[in-house]
Formats: structure tokens, C-alpha cells, sequence
């Protein structure tokens, strides 16, 4: 019994309680705090733009791929025919 009481009683306990109490803290007080900073409302917002930009610049690239803009090698200058175009 002397050695439970001295264990219930001893240090561990209490240093264990304080670890526990500290790592609650956050839980309890950090959506308080960000309910009037708003920190997470910015940052799921820039996510979602960047999201948004690499969705476009992807859609962009396939078109282009698919669809290219030029028509390939484009020939400038006289257009030769049998030679007698000089």
C-alpha cells in the first residue's frame, strides 16, 4: 500500500497532469483565436486561388496541345513553280 500511496503521490503524477493541461490549452483557446483572426478563412482562400491558377495553366497546356495555334511551318517569300518565276 506504501508503495502505490508513494507513486499516487510522487512526482510523476503531477508532472504528467501539468503535460496534460498545457497540450489542452491549444484545443480550447486555439478556435477562439482564430474565430477573430480569421487566419484559416485567408489561407483556405489562397489555396483555393492557386488551386484555381494551376487548374487553368493545365486546361491552357492540353488545348494548346490539341488545338496548337499555328498551323506548323508557315513559307514566306515567291512560291516557285516550274522554275520560270525568277
Amino acid at each position: 500500500m506504501k508503495l502505490i500511496n508513494t507513486i499516487l503521490r510522487g512526482k510523476i503524477p503531477h508532472y504528467l497532469g501539468t503535460i496534460a493541461f498545457l497540450l489542452w490549452i491549444p484545443f480550447v483557446f486555439g478556435p477562439i483565436i482564430n474565430h477573430f483572426t480569421g487566419i484559416t478563412n485567408r489561407t483556405e482562400e489562397k489555396q483555393k486561388k492557386l488551386e484555381i491558377e494551376r487548374i487553368d495553366k493545365l486546361i491552357n497546356e492540353r488545348l494548346e496541345e490539341i488545338f496548337p495555334t499555328s498551323t506548323g511551318k508557315v513559307v514566306t517569300g515567291k512560291v516557285v513553280t516550274n522554275g520560270s518565276n525568277k
